[in-house]
């Protein structure tokens, strides 16, 4: 099992083509574990399951403008525990690729902020950030078919 960089996962030019024309991957370290920066503590606890994970940021120069895109190996198990916690949580279900998405958008001061959590096995991809609620979907859905691609039989 390999997680691909961010720049495969999301090649720029999608990112351009989908987000902005003007953005830009920024390499991001913060130090601190995926499972201690989720949105909630079920996400985080479900997150401290991983068995591998990568943290992606993209974004415009000079803004506070972007959106990280989280990849993890988490077990399944895991993840259908979170489940009931993001209906109760008001996210939305749907479809994507050959997995399940949850969505949430939220309409604040600045901007549209949009969460969205997919899964499709043990494979977890979140979008955290700016932008509408499609977009983020299909940004995420670029990520987790492209770490599928590296990873036949996920």
């Amino acid at each position: 099992m390999a997680i691909p960089p961010c720049e495969t996962l999301l090649p720029i030019e999608k990112v351009r083509s989908t987000f902005a024309d003007d953005a830009e991957y920024f390499e991001s370290d913060s130090g601190v574990p995926l499972s201690e920066r989720m949105p909630s503590p079920e996400a985080n606890a479900a997150m401290a399951q991983a068995t591998h994970e990568l943290d992606c940021l993209w974004g415009l120069p000079g803004s506070d403008v972007g959106f990280t895109i989280d990849v993890a190996i988490v077990p399944t198990g895991a993840l259908e525990e979170l489940v009931p916690t993001l209906h109760a949580g008001g996210f939305t279900e749907a479809p994507l690729g050959g997995g399940r998405s949850f969505t949430h958008a939220l309409d604040d001061d600045s901007g549209l902020w949009v969460t969205v959590y997919a899964f499709d096995g043990n494979a977890w991809v979140t979008y955290i950030g700016m932008g509408l609620a499609a977009t983020a979907a299909g940004l995420t859905a670029e990520v987790l078919a492209n770490l599928q691609a590296a990873n036949p039989g996920l």
